[in-house]
């Protein structure tokens, strides 16, 4: 007699213990889903927010380049105006450098003949000095 007893309430008490843990799961799922579907929402939300984010650094980084590519044409252009100006004057100065190029081979040229001359005047003192023997 204590044997049935104690099988009965087990077998009841999960039949009334089993529309109770349905509600709850039920629940729960509802619950589970919710959060999961707000995590997801939170994730491409911040998925977005750095993409955006990245797009700001990126016209951020264009527009300093931008920037620098201008200064460097201003630049450019100081160059090329200080490029024309030497040209001008290395042309004015042509005329002068060609005459200077003039000058150095007739240098040259009486270098060489001071040293003929030398050579010739050794020749002729080295026979003045046989004659005069």
């Amino acid at each position: 007699a204590d044997s049935t007893p104690e099988t009965a309430p087990p077998t009841e008490a999960p039949a009334a213990e089993a529309p109770t843990i349905a509600a709850p799961a039920t629940v729960t799922l509802e619950g589970v889903c919710d959060d999961m579907f707000g995590k997801i929402s939170s994730y491409v939300e911040a998925r977005l927010v750095a993409v955006c984010d990245e797009y700001k650094l990126l016209q951020q980084m264009n527009e300093v380049t931008a920037t620098e590519y201008g200064n460097m044409q201003v630049q450019m252009k100081g160059v090329n105006e200080q490029s024309a100006q030497l040209q001008a004057k290395y042309a004015e100065l042509r005329p002068y450098l060609d005459q200077i190029d003039a000058v150095e081979a007739s240098v040259a040229q009486l270098h060489e003949v001071v040293q003929a001359l030398d050579a010739y005047a050794r020749r002729l003192e080295a026979r003045f000095k046989e004659l005069t023997k």
